[in-house]
């Protein structure tokens, strides 16, 4: 056996009666195994020490915190909380789903397109008044002329004025395109 083998059999306890001879003339004989025989010997001694110690204190530790432990039921019934990303991802694909699916399925597929602003059935003029004209008056002069408002005034002060016919366009037309006092600008559609 090597000086090894014979190390690890005696600190097992597996020496026969001629190995234990040889290992403790080994020791009596080489100073150097000597001293990693007694190192070996202390350390062992202070690793069972410590732990025995650890041991009894890994009881106490184990003990303490089983005693400390508080039990909750398995089923808390608590509300899911959602993060503000998540409620905003949800909210998101609510209003996609009504947007794709919802309106198209509930929407009839011949229903009308409303127009934002009416048509006109006759012939028409598109008028734009002087500042300083009011609105009743310009309601007098359109009265007068046969005609009426279809939508405005607009973001930038255009009427847009319906006659009925060609004839009442073109006399409009002329009428006021003689009053600068009244009319900025007269637009022929």
């Amino acid at each position: 056996m090597t000086k090894e083998d014979l190390l690890m059999a005696h600190f097992h306890g597996k020496l026969s009666g001629n190995e234990e001879e040889e290992f403790q003339a080994l020791v009596e004989g080489d100073p150097y195994f000597a001293a990693e025989v007694a190192a070996l010997t202390s350390s062992r001694t202070v690793f069972a020490e410590d732990a025995a110690a650890n041991q009894a204190d890994g009881w106490k530790k184990l003990s303490s915190a089983i005693d400390a432990e508080t039990f909750k039921p398995a089923n808390q019934n608590n509300p899911m909380r959602l993060s503000w990303l998540q409620t905003a991802c949800v909210a998101a694909f609510a209003v996609a789903c009504w947007h794709f699916a919802a309106v198209p399925l509930l929407t009839p597929e011949d229903a009308p397109i409303t127009m934002a602003s009416p048509t006109a059935a006759g012939p028409t003029l598109q008028v734009v008044f002087a500042d300083e004209v009011s609105l009743s008056k310009v309601n007098e002069i359109l009265y007068a002329l046969d005609g009426s408002v279809v939508s405005g005034p607009s973001a930038i002060g255009i009427y847009r004025v319906e006659f009925a016919d060609e004839a009442g366009k073109k006399a409009a037309l002329e009428t006021l395109g003689q009053r600068p006092d009244i009319v900025s600008e007269i637009l022929n559609e």
